[in-house]
């Protein structure tokens, strides 16, 4: 499991009285850095106004070393969710933090390494919000419209369209991975854009009557394939989609992808996190299970390069 994937798997929690964390393994995988933070954690109090809560639900790491922590904050009071992030140092102390987008909740965070441009993708009401910012967290107005780019799934402003991961690729080109409930049933969806914020594609990539909720998006090397973690029915999902541009652009489900459903006996299976290896194209997945005694487990498992799962561990309870 690689460094970004353990700190999300931190992250994963619930944060409350106004707290983001942050985690940087360098040491032994797994082991905390004790010149980060306080013995390898950091918390950091955010406040709009006062009285709040608060969460961080992604991170990246920038060419300079910078750590950006993408996440919300709102009032004790008040549900609606405002976008907050980050910008600390490699020691964990805050170089920078922004709050705004009013009701927005940042779920993703990109960074590309040739060129150091940051991408945060959040939920706006019914829309999906991708915005690219420079270094001091400024937005880059070449992004898009005037730094933003909107993503419904068929234009549809009526239904929900939720982002829950967002990934680059080697061009640089950003992939977005969530769900979108048009049909009354959640139904996974994929999104691309260019470097500059246009929207090549955006669409549902499932379609029966059950619930699909795509929440985690790995590029599998070396032929660029999209694997989709998420879960339906209450267990783990993982789909491969080839990516297309044949008469036009287009996210194909890989027939060779066996895509079961899996979880731990007796329990409730939720990916949140994936990663792929890049030697043999395998995905590492984290998440958690619930047992018919409503006890949560933190898990760890394994899906070769065609989709069978050849490894799962229960973690530790939650």
């Amino acid at each position: 499991m690689n460094t970004v994937l353990a700190i999300r798997m931190i992250l994963m929690a619930c944060l409350l009285s106004c707290v983001l964390s942050a985690h940087q393994a360098i040491a032994r995988e797994g082991d905390l850095d004790p010149s980060f933070g306080q013995g390898g954690i950091a918390l950091y109090p955010l406040s709009e106004n006062g009285s709040c809560l608060a969460g961080a639900n992604a991170v990246a790491v920038h060419p300079d070393g910078s750590i950006w922590i993408a996440g919300w904050v709102r009032d004790a009071a008040i549900p609606e969710r405002d976008a907050a992030y980050l910008k600390v140092d490699a020691h964990g102390n805050v170089l920078f933090s922004d709050f705004g987008y009013e009701q927005t909740e940042l779920r993703g965070i990109a960074i590309d390494a040739a060129t150091g441009e940051i991408y945060v993708a959040g939920n706006q009401g019914n829309v999906v919000s991708v915005r690219a910012l420079n270094s001091d967290g400024s937005f880059d107005t070449g992004f898009g419209n005037n730094g933003v780019r909107g993503i419904a799934i068929d234009g549809d402003m009526g239904h929900q369209t939720t982002v829950n991961d967002l990934q680059l690729d080697a061009g640089g080109s950003l992939y977005l991975t969530g769900d979108y409930n048009g049909s009354g049933q959640q139904q996974a969806m994929l999104a691309y854009l260019t470097s500059d914020g246009t929207l090549q594609a955006a669409q549902a990539v499932t379609s029966d009557p059950t619930d699909h909720i795509a929440t985690s998006l790995a590029i599998q090397p070396p032929d660029g394939h999209l694997l989709v973690s998420g879960y339906t029915s209450g267990l783990c999902a993982t789909e491969d989609f080839d990516v297309t541009f044949t008469s036009g652009f287009h996210f194909t489900p890989d027939a060779g992808f066996s895509s079961p459903l899996y979880g731990p006996t007796d329990q409730a299976c939720f990916v949140d996190a994936s990663a792929v290896l890049p030697a043999d194209g395998s995905l590492r997945e984290a998440g958690r299970g619930v047992d018919n005694t409503g006890t949560w487990t933190a898990m760890w498992q394994k899906v070769d390069a065609i989709g069978a799962l050849t490894k799962a561990m229960l973690l530790f309870h939650m």
